[in-house]
């Protein structure tokens, strides 16, 4: 729902935009409706959970840094560093395409949501994927088509092919938050009780 929402928002803007006279208040007013919109649902209609397990304490810091001591945290926790210190901001990919490619600043939202469609449209088979064959080759693969990505706007590439590029390779294989999570052997494992 939220990948859905940041692909229509860059396009309704601009209908709001055009429909109130160029009103940013508009906008801002509509965000809000919308916003409070999506509270009430759930608000209404999410009910809590209530698992038969009692409650658990929270670990202290003292607590949390005995895992380093687990070789398996450890390394999950390096790479994850790692690789969080390689990635660069969608925002930052986009203004470099702005740069190179002269996109108006017209069309430049038009970027966000071309992100947004593709990391929205694959977000299903690329978990079924990762379900079938594992998290871990499938992030790894993520991690290669944005390093395709870095590669190409540093490179003589242009004009509609690197758009291309950018927008179909630097978004639908990067991890998210989901209800599964990885663990420190590359299982995954269920968050939600299941």
């Amino acid at each position: 729902m939220d990948s859905f929402g940041a692909f229509l928002g860059p396009l309704v803007a601009p209908a709001v935009l055009a429909v109130a006279g160029q009103a940013f208040d508009a906008v801002l007013v509509t965000s809000f409706c919308i916003a409070a919109l999506g509270v009430l649902v759930l608000v209404l209609f999410v009910r809590d959970r209530h698992d038969e397990r009692p409650p658990a304490r929270p670990a202290s810091p003292r607590e949390a840094l005995t895992l380093l001591r687990v070789a398996p945290v450890r390394r999950l926790l390096l790479a994850a560093c790692l690789l969080g210190f390689a990635v660069i901001g969608d925002g930052f990919v986009h203004l470099l395409l702005q740069r190179q490619e002269e996109v108006s600043l017209g069309s430049f939202p038009l970027l966000a949501v071309g992100t947004s469609l593709t990391y929205l449209l694959p977000a299903v088979p690329v978990g079924a994927l990762a379900d079938r064959i594992g998290r871990v080759p499938v992030v790894l693969s993520g991690y290669t088509a944005l390093l395709l990505v870095y590669l190409a706007l540093s490179g003589s590439l242009q004009g509609r092919p690197l758009l291309v590029l950018v927008l179909a390779c630097s978004r639908p294989w990067r991890p998210s938050p989901s209800s599964r999570t990885a663990s420190p052997t590359g299982r995954p494992t269920s968050t939600t009780g299941e």
